[in-house]
């Protein structure tokens, strides 16, 4: 769930810097240029693995992306009564009276507040300031859970006792909305993407509203050289629709179905035309959970298949490619791991990862 304003700026400057230029059949154009995402990429068709997976399986949690509906991480999602807007949150005397488990039925950004002995929770308020009931229920910080699910592995559920001798239990899931919400909303943004965001929810696809989604030449460049070549995760919006879903891809396997003649889309100096089908898994979106979630049954990853021609030329080098499928990726990006800065930096006190 890309903030709406993120998205306005992230558009604007793409259709500012390369134009809305289809170019999706034959070569990439610039917005889809896989070097824009990173340096040193492999295009040799035959040196990209069919096949692979990440190598650190503790990162890349399937987690909740927090929707505003429900107040974000204001959310008291261990509460009986699942309060979400306009409660009253406890002072220093009051918290002292609370039981353990009343304490530990706050919300992750009450907790936070009370890490940092923040008792005005100004996190809580501005998080109201920016959030509403009405809004969509795709709506939420996915786009801070995919990054931080890429840069830090799974937290493990721990208690921690600030010096004003107050106690929490901070649940794998409040640790895990924490630090989404600091990559979705107070680190600066310093993304890279590939592809534009579509704004439409129907097949027929039109290019001049830049529904041609990101290039399939410069999609399977970038899944085989981060995961297959450096076993490192990738972020993608997974489909093309309005809505925008971003999900960490942890693995892929291709299959090459035949070759085909040059045909009139085919780029320049294609050689030769390969069909490829992509099946990748993707963590999901879950449930909040109490416990790290990895290696249970909690942990739900799901597929997603892609079929698309790819084109090579002389030397067996990706030139260009077309899509065969309607279903496609929107976007594919990365995130650069950021330091936690300011008040921020005391997360550290209660991040540990899964042994």
């Amino acid at each position: 769930m890309l903030n709406i304003l993120k998205t306005l700026v992230l558009t604007l400057y793409l259709i500012g810097l390369f134009g809305t230029s289809a170019g999706f059949a034959q070569t990439w154009n610039r917005a889809n240029n896989p070097w824009n995402l990173a340096k040193y990429l492999t295009t040799y068709f035959d040196r990209l693995p069919l096949s692979a997976q990440i190598e650190n399986q503790k990162l890349a949690w399937p987690a909740n992306h927090w929707a505003h509906f429900e107040g974000g991480i204001t959310y008291r999602w261990t509460a009986a009564n699942s309060e979400m807007f306009n409660y009253s949150s406890p002072n220093l005397a009051k918290l002292k009276m609370m039981t353990q488990e009343q304490r530990d039925r706050l919300s992750p950004a009450e907790k936070y507040s009370i890490l940092i002995r923040d008792y005005n929770y100004t996190l809580v308020k501005k998080i109201w300031n920016n959030i509403s009931e009405d809004d969509p229920n795709w709506n939420g910080i996915c786009h801070g859970v995919a990054p931080a699910s890429v840069h830090y592995e799974e937290p493990q559920t721990v208690k921690y006792t600030n010096p004003d001798g107050v106690t929490l239990t901070f649940y794998s899931s409040d640790i895990k909305g924490l630090l989404s919400y600091y990559y979705a909303e107070v680190l600066r943004p310093n993304a890279r993407f590939i592809g534009l965001r579509c704004e439409s929810n129907d097949f027929e696809f039109d290019v001049n509203k830049r529904c041609g989604d990101v290039h399939p030449a410069s999609f399977h460049i970038l899944l085989t050289n981060f995961i297959g070549l450096r076993r490192k995760p990738l972020i993608a919006d997974i489909d093309q629709f309005t809505e925008v879903w971003n999900h960490v891809i942890v693995s892929y396997e291709s299959y090459i179905v035949d070759e085909y003649p040059i045909s009139e889309n085919s780029a320049p100096h294609t050689q030769k035309r390969i069909r490829v089908q992509t099946s990748v898994r993707y963590a999901s979106a879950i449930t909040r959970q109490k416990m790290p979630v990895i290696g249970t049954e909690q942990a739900y990853y799901l597929d997603r298949s892609y079929d698309y021609y790819l084109d090579l030329d002389r030397q067996g080098r990706i030139v260009g490619g077309e899509w065969i499928s309607q279903l496609r990726p929107d976007f594919v990006w990365d995130q650069p791991k950021g330091s936690l800065y300011g008040s921020w930096y005391h997360l550290l006190k209660v991040y540990k990862p899964i042994k």
